[in-house]
C-alpha cells in the first residue's frame, strides 16, 4: 500500500499522458474525417484542428511533468493555461464576431444562438487567460 501511494503521482501523470494523447489522436481523427475535397480544393472544419492544438500543447505539459518530475511547476502550468485559453478564446470571438460582421455586411438575419457557444467560451477562456497572467505576476520575483 505504501508503494502505490508512493507512486501514486507518478501513476497520475501516466494517466494525465494517456488521456491527452487520446484527446489527440481523437481530434487528430475527426478533424481528417471532416476534410472534405471538391474541384480546386479542399475544406475542412477548424473547431477540430483549434482542439487538437489545445490537446497537443496540454499532452506536451503532462510529458514534461514526467520527465523533469518537480513538485513546484507553476511556470509550465501558467505557460500552458495562458496558450491553451488564449487559444481557445481568440478563435471562438473570432468566429463570434466574424459571423456577427458577416450578418451586419451582407445584410442577412443574424442567429445569435447559433453562435452563442463561441461567445461564451471566448469570454471564459480570455477570462483564464487574465488568471494567468495575474498569476505570473504573483509569482514573479522582484
Amino acid at each position: 500500500m505504501n508503494k502505490l501511494k508512493k507512486n501514486a503521482t507518478m501513476i497520475k501523470q501516466i494517466l494525465y499522458v494517456f488521456l491527452a494523447s487520446v484527446l489527440v489522436l481523437t481530434s487528430l481523427t475527426v478533424y481528417i474525417l471532416s476534410i472534405e475535397a471538391y474541384e480546386g480544393g479542399f475544406d475542412a472544419n477548424v473547431d477540430y484542428l483549434v482542439i487538437m492544438i489545445v490537446s497537443i500543447i496540454f499532452l506536451t505539459y503532462c510529458i514534461y511533468s514526467i520527465v523533469k518530475p518537480d513538485n513546484n511547476q507553476i511556470m509550465p502550468r501558467i505557460i500552458t493555461l495562458a496558450l491553451t485559453s488564449s487559444i481557445g478564446g481568440l478563435y471562438s470571438l473570432g468566429v463570434f464576431f466574424k459571423a456577427l460582421n458577416k450578418a451586419i455586411v451582407k445584410g442577412v438575419e443574424f442567429v445569435y444562438t447559433s453562435y452563442q457557444l463561441y461567445l461564451y467560451i471566448g469570454i471564459v477562456a480570455l477570462t483564464l487567460t487574465a488568471i494567468a497572467v495575474f498569476q505570473y505576476l504573483e509569482t514573479k520575483k522582484d
